[in-house]
């Protein structure tokens, strides 16, 4: 696959959630026949309309005068309003509209018309460069085709003795990994290419990510043949690579790093109380109640009651008696008075206290990092000087999980929070963090 896109993410933390182608020609008129290959192997073009563009093919000249001259000398029926020449630096014009062709834009090129580009040329406009390089590509199809690649030679004293064997190759497809590896996991890049040549050759391949060459190899390809191999490296950091193989851009890699959860949810009840008394109903039974306003989401809010035994006592745990709950389902932003039947306070007691607490608390944790294990966190009071981890709960995430992790909240269980006389606002937050 091709041209693959790619994002950087951060960690978020909320107050309220989860912690040349084509060889150089020799000499000033020197010319190389080879047959054509294409950069495509994907064309949904009908096949029994499609030319067969492996079996085309063109003579390439270079001269003097900074002119270079293309002979189509056959192999395909081509219409010269589907062949397209352009260079590197954006300049291109079609087949049909070169003043040294003869065939219309629906007409097919014979074999032996020659195109002519370089300076005098109107529909040209300039000199052939060095290092420019020259495209012949296909339009004929949804997705066109790179037929041939030629780059001008350095000096026209070249011995074509000395020509890359990689100018007779051209690569057709580079295929990345179907899923975003991690540090550590070696990446194999599966390379096709194809030998348009009449000779074998040995041609040499090299993986770049970015600039840097990360692997190299040299693979013997039969005349006129197509082989299949295979590149790697192993990315030791998180990143987003360009991957290209001998300049032939494959698309961006993303190399994940560890496990990286974040919150990505964490929409819950956030009750507050006020005005905690007790009104007394009948046969010595009393109504211990308080007005609650939620200011989180909607969900539902538990009201609980404890007898004290020592209004200056350390902690809810050591200092109280459960006695009974409630529970009620509040929408945001709505206040109610909620409330809990019990006797009096028993003689051997101090007083009473209500508890108020979302009854679960649910967060929702994404993974932005490579596959591995995360701790996710349910803190009291956060921002107090007593704050403190009250559960945890251990997930395992694939690169690009998402997962909801769920408490439920009882003060019977907070042994370590100060009580205080009448009533308590909870505050919570969540953390999660790599294992």
């Amino acid at each position: 696959m091709r041209d693959t896109e790619c994002t950087e993410l951060r960690r978020d933390f909320l107050v309220l959630g989860i912690s040349g182608a084509i060889a150089g020609i020799a000499g000033c008129t020197d010319s190389d026949s080879v047959e054509s290959s294409s950069d495509n192997g994907d064309s949904e073009a009908d096949p029994s309309t499609s030319p067969d563009l492996d079996n085309a093919s063109f003579s390439i000249e270079a001269h003097e005068s900074q002119q270079v001259h293309i002979e189509f000398t056959g192999g395909a029926e081509i219409e010269a309003g589907n062949l397209q020449i352009e260079q590197d630096d954006d300049r291109e014009v079609v087949w049909a509209e070169i003043g040294s062709t003869d065939a219309d834009h629906d007409e097919e090129i014979i074999p032996g018309e020659t195109a002519v580009l370089g300076p005098d040329v109107s529909s040209w406009g300039g000199p052939v460069v060095e290092d420019e390089t020259i495209r012949l590509i296909y339009t004929g199809t949804e997705t066109p085709e790179t037929i041939k690649r030629y780059t001008p030679p350095e000096s026209d004293t070249e011995d074509e003795e000395t020509a890359d064997p990689n100018e007779q190759v051209t690569i057709k497809d580079i295929a990345l990994p179907d899923e975003d590896p991690s540090t550590g996991d070696e990446v194999e890049v599966e390379v096709e290419a194809r030998n348009s040549g009449e000779d074998s050759t040995d041609a040499e391949f090299d993986l770049k990510a970015g600039e840097r060459t990360v692997d190299s190899k040299t693979v013997s390809i039969d005349a006129q043949e197509t082989t299949s191999f295979t590149l790697s490296n192993t990315f030791t950091s998180a990143a987003e690579y360009p991957v290209s193989v001998n300049d032939e851009a494959a698309g961006i890699l993303t190399v994940l790093g560890p496990v990286d959860p974040q919150i990505t949810q964490a929409d819950n009840p956030d009750p507050t109380g006020d005005t905690v008394d007790r009104r007394e109903l009948s046969d010595g039974e009393y109504e211990y109640y308080a007005e609650i306003e939620n200011t989180g989401a909607s969900g539902v809010i538990r009201l609980s009651l404890f007898w004290m035994e020592d209004f200056d006592g350390p902690s809810y745990g050591s200092n109280s008696e459960f006695v009974r709950r409630t529970v009620e389902q509040f929408a945001e932003g709505e206040t109610k008075e909620m409330a809990v039947t019990a006797g009096a306070i028993p003689s051997e007691k101090e007083g009473y206290y209500l508890a108020w607490t979302p009854a679960e608390l649910e967060v929702e944790v994404t993974n932005r990092g490579g596959d591995g294990t995360a701790e996710v966190q349910l803190l009291i009071d956060p921002d107090s000087d007593e704050a403190f981890v009250h559960k945890r709960s251990e997930v395992t995430l694939s690169s690009g999980e998402t997962t909801t992790g769920s408490f439920t909240t009882d003060p019977q269980e907070l042994d370590d929070v100060a009580a205080e006389v009448g009533g308590r606002d909870f505050r919570f937050s969540y953390d999660v963090e790599p294992k």
